[in-house]
């Protein structure tokens, strides 16, 4: 009697949905990194040339981000090795990636409920908790960002206006 591997289904749309989200991350890191002085403050602290890897078990979207000599995070679409990153992050599965992406987890919850693994550089890893609760913060409506973000950052009315349109109309479309 011979064995066959069962193998589950993929959850195409959860999946879908995760890329989108990951390249929407993406550019508006990018695009964010190059006006946000809290951004600019948490960046100046990564060496030059440093890149980060999101990934999801097993075979699933991926992100990359690479801080370059400007000290801004660059968005490097879905294509590096492991091995290249200072820091990976690992999500566990599809269904606790969207559950991160779809601002119904955040960050920190999944990781102390071992959803997402870090291996490499811890502090990077922190600091790139806040850049992404400071992202949460433009992109989210209060309620939403509040739920996932511990501690919402003091953004004056103007700039996260300004920084929301710019972000949303520029970067994400254009990656400016």
């Amino acid at each position: 009697m011979v064995r066959e591997e069962i193998r589950p289904g993929r959850n195409w749309p959860k999946e879908t949905f995760v890329r989108c989200m990951f390249f929407v991350f993406g550019r508006a890191l990018q695009s964010l990194s190059r006006t946000d002085p809290i951004l600019k403050r948490e960046l100046s602290r990564w060496p030059d040339g440093f890149l980060i890897l999101y990934k999801v078990l097993p075979d699933g979207p991926r992100l990359v981000l690479l801080r370059d000599r400007k000290g801004c995070l660059e968005y490097r679409g879905t294509r590096v090795r492991e091995e290249e990153a200072g820091l990976v992050l690992t999500i566990k599965n599809v269904e606790s990636a969207f559950l991160v992406m779809s601002l119904q987890l955040s960050t920190t919850q999944a990781y102390a409920e071992h959803r997402v693994g870090v291996k490499g550089s811890v502090p990077v890893a922190m600091s790139l908790i806040k850049c992404l609760s400071v992202l949460i913060a433009y992109l989210a409506p209060g309620k939403a960002a509040a739920r996932v973000v511990r501690r919402l950052p003091g953004i004056p009315l103007r700039r996260k206006i300004c920084n929301r349109f710019r972000i949303l109309f520029l970067g994400i479309p254009f990656g400016v």
